[in-house]
């Protein structure tokens, strides 16, 4: 029976099933594919074209697949190199490789389920590789692929495992993966036989395991068996250390086992991770790599420079805890809470899983698992030893915890329990002669506590002082303190483990003083968790939390919505205002200020914000030196100001805010936080006044001066200039765009954020201000003067991408990073760069948000966003959008069905329907019903906020899209371009968006004359208008699809009239364009229609180069074949 045939993508002929299949193989090989996504189109009619369409393959590549399955068939035999004839490979982050549509529901990789089983499995499969034979796809991980492969020249089965092309950095690591494995010779550790690079494809050849991995089979292994299989590993491990190999990511899923008769052989895989211990510079300082659940507490610090064999061990023992017990250890918890418990929390004993599992195996597995590598086994071998002794019915060498151990282990959880009991015991050494040590002990913690209590008091004073010193650079103090808590800290370590609580307790002052918050955090609850249970220790660890909570809370007023910002206060709330407050109630008897400035700061922290300012109003009249307390009180008054939706209500706020903070600096000239504290209101209300339509030239001038101030008190410290900063961004983006006081406005903002970052690059404030900016001035900066905004962009992607790897429980990160992409890509569209790898980073920030808050609309907003703008590139460039188009109408319907209401109801919808009338007008002549829906969802959103002036624009484009589809079928367009230019006059004399709003009037010009054009009138004069209006447009934002709208007006007064004047500016003006943006395709149509008119009118010459655009801008817009042909394309 024949195989079914069509037109090939690559208009190579028709389509031949078989050839498809084995191009998918050779995709997947090649790591341009995953097993997900041939499953999802295997059963397509034409798979390869189907890849494209949805931007998972690019052209280049399907070229370069096609060469190599040639040349399978040529005389040398040899398949040809994945570049060969290329000039060079397609740059990453235009390739669209390996992408997977989202909208798919896809089966397991290497598992087909549904209907494509067969066409899956074919396409899984090769015939031939180099020299290997019958390929087959067996799994994939995060470095590669690994196929099953026969090797005829030495008759056995392999494993080829092929690494994806991404990243030099991980060949790198490929490449040592198959050094480090193949040092190793033993029967438990999988062969590597080749290692190496064919035609430019990395690639390793293993040893092919038969089998199934330890986790599958634990519930069918006896007790014995499960310890066979340990020990053997263990004897593995140690011969891979012997050979001076760390494995780092022992787990059950890296153990294959396999029953020959009735003996069981295990086998390690994946030195993925491996590290040799002369090795360097593959594994980046401070990154957790491994198995979350498996992973020793050093991984999980980030103590690259600590890993050695006692980390297998540990590796070992957690394999073993699965083995006997079901479960890996913290099994209940995952993420942030697996990682605190390795670090900080004893494995229970496994007895409390497995009731009757021996002793001795609880003590074995647990002795492993010590959190100090220095209490575990030595080394895998002594692991080994202990499970065959267990087996073999000796007693096994490890032991339970001695009574010593534990108990001093309670006494550094309890300290000031036994500082009580040692004075007891001091009695009892009287009378009944007890050891002299114990007694010693206790009043030694006595004595560390004071003497490290008495320092921290005196490093507060030092830094109190200083701040009520006249304005002045503190740094000299700051320093002294550190210099002081250095010295502090070396004492402690000199001072032993009786020194450490008080030491911790005293430091966490210390910090807390300088304002290092979260160091002060980590401090007071080390203390607290050793048992230092003091009211002194409750109050300094309550404002230490309350101080963490204000910063967080700080950054979460930044989310760019309601329901978000609402969202992640709830989790702030519950992490650390409730412990806070719970901590400063405990305290309240050890604060050494007045009883009303510390109700004052509970109250505040319960946002009981007018309590707040009677108590801190009581404290400073009880003790008027207290400036913390009038601090606290214009904190009080700027959080009420916050909380008020009414920007006229919350002004008057500020104004008091203001004068607060003020006397605040009078009582303490040279305090930091109050001088910061200041720039904030002053950088808020700025914000307020600009949106309630004032002016903000008087608070931009007061804020400068507080910045001044800030910057004298601490030269060092970023807040301050990123305060001005974003007040200085906010006043920009409400002028008019290329007045020079706007541009001065962004360039300072720049400067200052810039400055801000350098002096503060791990700070998330800064950071969630400086990345924004970045934004602003590419979008509104940058681009409407025709400047490369590409710079800024990247480094506000990288900014957020850094700041989400550090505050990864920060939402406002991948917030910032999704709206960055979003923004990135409307410029990419517009300039014809692909957008595929900004779309799939956006979209993965926008499924983290909604996938963290579901009731977040802002969440579905971006996913929508996302895909309009892939639905407008798209549409471009000869795709069809229609699929993303649905994709994004599906993002909206699922606000709806979860209840949720976005501020602008309908305008993605609007511009969804937009983009797909668009499409369907440019290939099938009819998009009515789509430029319908798309007036009624801007309707809506106009109707929902007066203030959307772009609705006009957007409704009017849609309108003209109706006139141009009326104008083409021959009808009366002018009811419709009438209508579109009622919006268009609706907008300001200083619109939203100039350039579009000029575009859009030059095509209706356009539009208008063509339509006299068609009555036998003269367009001169609508003409006119319209390159006027083109050439405002292009002046104010440099857009490519401008010089193209003047191009086509030329053009078609050139094959009107035929004056050689026309066709030359008709040229000019498309070269322009195809300047800016050489993939804008109308430019090149425009330039085909106009040579070849010229050919027509006697220019031969005009031939070749009209042949030329008419193929160039097909190439780039498959799209504008039906307007082509309508234009007399031959």
């Amino acid at each position: 029976m024949p195989h079914t045939r069509r037109e090939s993508p690559d208009g190579s002929g028709p389509v031949d099933r078989d050839r498809q299949v084995r191009l998918l193989g050779l995709g997947l090989l090649h790591g341009l594919l995953d097993a997900k996504t041939i499953a999802a189109v295997a059963e397509e009619p034409n798979p390869i074209e189907t890849l494209q369409h949805r931007g998972l393959l690019d052209p280049v590549d399907v070229t370069a697949l096609v060469r190599i399955l040639e040349s399978e068939s040529s005389p040398s035999g040899q398949p040809a190199s994945f570049w060969a004839g290329l000039e060079a490979p397609p740059p990453p982050a235009s390739s669209g490789r390996g992408r997977q549509a989202p909208w798919d529901s896809l089966p397991a990789a290497g598992s087909p389920s549904g209907g494509s089983g067969r066409q899956v499995l074919r396409a899984l499969t090769l015939p031939a590789w180099k020299h290997y034979r019958d390929l087959r796809f067996l799994a994939e991980g995060g470095m590669g692929r690994v196929f099953k492969a026969y090797d005829p020249s030495l008759k056995r089965a392999v494993a080829l495992k092929f690494l994806r092309r991404d990243d030099p950095h991980m060949a790198a690591r490929f490449v040592q993966e198959a050094q480090h494995q193949a040092m190793v010779e033993h029967p438990r550790i999988c062969r590597v036989y080749e290692v190496g690079e064919w035609e430019g494809q990395s690639y390793i050849a293993m040893q092919y395991v038969e089998g199934e991995t330890l986790d599958a089979a634990i519930p069918r292994l006896s007790l014995t068996e499960k310890v066979q299989v340990m020990e053997a590993v263990a004897e593995a491990i140690h011969t891979a250390h012997h050979a001076r190999l760390i494995h780092r990511d022992l787990k059950p899923a890296n153990i294959m086992v396999a029953r020959r008769g009735d003996a069981l052989e295990a086998t390690i895989l994946d030195f993925g991770l491996a590290k040799g211990l002369d090795a360097e510079g593959l594994t980046q300082h401070g990154l957790a790599m491994g198995s979350v659940h498996y992973m020793a507490p050093e991984q999980v610090r980030g103590h690259h420079d600590r890993i050695n064999r006692r980390t297998d061990v540990y590796g070992l023992g957690a394999t073993l805890h699965k083995a006997l017990t079901g479960e890996a250890p913290f099994a209940a918890f995952e993420g942030i809470e697996v990682f605190r418990r390795t670090v900080e929390t004893d494995v229970p004993p496994l007895q409390r899983l497995v009731p009757d599992l021996p002793g001795d195996l609880d003590t074995l597995t647990r002795k492993c698992l010590e959190k100090d590598p220095a209490r575990r086994y030595d080394s895998a071998l002594a692991v080994a030893e202990d499970l065959r002794r267990w087996r073999e019915g000796e007693p096994i060498l490890a032991r339970k915890p001695t009574l010593p151990y534990l108990a001093q282990k309670w006494a550094r959880r309890h300290k000031l329990v036994v500082a009580v009991a040692g004075v007891a015991l001091l009695g009892l050494l009287v009378l009944g002669g007890l050891a002299l040590g114990t007694a010693s002990s206790a009043w030694a913690r006595v004595r560390h506590a004071q003497h490290f209590g008495q320092e921290a008091e005196r490093i507060e004073a030092l830094l109190r002082y200083s701040h009520l010193l006249p304005p002045h650079d503190v740094r000299p103090e700051l320093h002294q303190a550190r210099t002081r808590m250095a010295a502090l800290e070396k004492e402690a370590r000199q001072a032993g483990r009786l020194a450490t609580s008080p030491a911790d307790y005293a430091l966490g002052r210390g910090h807390l003083a300088l304002g290092d918050h979260e160091q002060a955090r980590e401090r007071l609850e080390a203390a607290w968790s050793s048992g230092l249970h003091t009211p002194e220790v409750s109050l300094a660890l309550g404002r230490a939390l309350a101080a963490t909570y204000q910063r967080a809370l700080d950054l979460a007023r930044a989310l760019p919505s309601k329901e978000l910002r609402e969202a992640r206060e709830r989790e702030l709330a519950r992490d650390l205002r409730d412990p806070a407050m719970a901590r400063l109630k405990e305290g309240a008897s050890a604060a050494l200020e007045a009883p009303a400035y510390h109700e004052a700061l509970i109250a505040f922290m319960g946002g009981q914000w007018e309590m707040a300012q009677v108590k801190a109003r009581e404290a400073v009249a009880a003790t008027p030196w207290l400036f913390e307390a009038k601090r606290l009180e214009g904190e009080a008054l700027l959080a009420r100001a916050r909380a008020l939706q009414d920007p006229k209500a919350a002004l008057p706020l500020l104004e008091q805010a203001e004068a607060v903070f003020r006397e605040a600096r009078q009582l303490g000239p040279s305090d930091p936080a109050t001088a910061l504290g200041l720039v904030q209101v002053l950088s808020e209300r700025t914000n307020l006044e600009l949106t309630s339509g004032g002016r903000a030239e008087d608070v931009l001038a007061r804020c400068r001066q507080a910045v001044a101030v800030a910057r004298t008190l601490r030269p060092d410290e970023g807040r301050a200039p990123a305060h001005l900063a974003r007040a200085l961004t906010l006043w920009a983006d409400l002028q008019p765009p290329l007045e020079a006081a706007t541009a001065e406005a962004y360039q300072e903002a720049s400067r200052l954020s810039a400055e801000a970052l350098a002096l503060g690059p791990e700070d998330p404030a800064i950071q969630a201000i400086r990345i924004p900016i970045l934004v602003i001035v590419a979008t509104k900066y940058l681009r409407p003067r025709g400047l490369d905004p590409l710079s800024a962009y990247s480094e506000a992607q990288a900014l957020a991408r850094e700041a989400q790897r550090r505050h990864p429980q920060e939402p406002l990160f991948t917030a910032i990073l999704a709206s960055t992409c979003m923004r990135r890509m409307t410029w990419e569209t517009n300039a014809g760069t692909p957008p595929w790898a900004t779309f799939e980073e956006g979209l993965t920030q926008a499924l983290l948000l909604r996938n963290r808050f579901p009731d977040f609309i802002g969440g579905f907003l971006a996913l929508a966003s996302l895909w309009v703008e892939r639905a407008e590139y798209e549409r471009l460039h000869g795709l069809d959008p229609r699929p993303s188009v649905a994709a994004a109408l599906e993002a909206s319907a699922g606000a709806r069905a979860r209840g949720l209401r976005p501020r602008n109801p309908g305008w993605t919808e609007g511009d969804a329907h937009l983009i797909q009338g668009q499409y369907l007008l440019a290939t099938q002549g009819s998009g009515e019903g789509d430029f319908i829906q798309s007036v009624e969802g801007y309707q809506r959103a106009l109707q929902a906020n007066p203030n959307l002036l772009q609705a006009h624009d957007s409704m009017a484009e849609a309108i003209l899209g109706r006139a141009q589809e009326r104008l083409e079928r021959g009808q009366d367009p002018y009811p419709f371009l009438k209508e579109a230019e009622g919006h268009l006059t609706r907008v300001p004399g200083r619109p939203v968006s100039p350039g579009q709003t000029n575009h859009l009037r030059g095509m209706t010009a356009l539009l208008r004359g063509r339509q006299r054009l068609a009555q036998g009138l003269d367009p001169g004069p609508d003409w006119r208008q319209a390159v006027a209006a083109f050439r405002e447009a292009a002046k104010t934002a440099g857009h490519a699809k401008a010089q193209a709208g003047e191009a086509e007006v030329w053009a078609r007064a050139y094959r009107h009239r035929g004056r050689p004047q026309d066709r030359t500016q008709a040229l000019a003006a498309a070269r322009r364009a195809i300047e800016q943006d050489s993939q804008r395709a109308e430019a090149w149509l425009w330039i085909a229609v106009v040579e070849q008119e010229a050919a027509r009118r006697g220019r031969r010459e005009a031939e070749g180069p009209a042949r030329a655009a008419w193929a160039k801008a097909l190439a780039i817009d498959a799209n504008l074949r039906r307007t082509a042909l309508s234009l007399g394309m031959p």
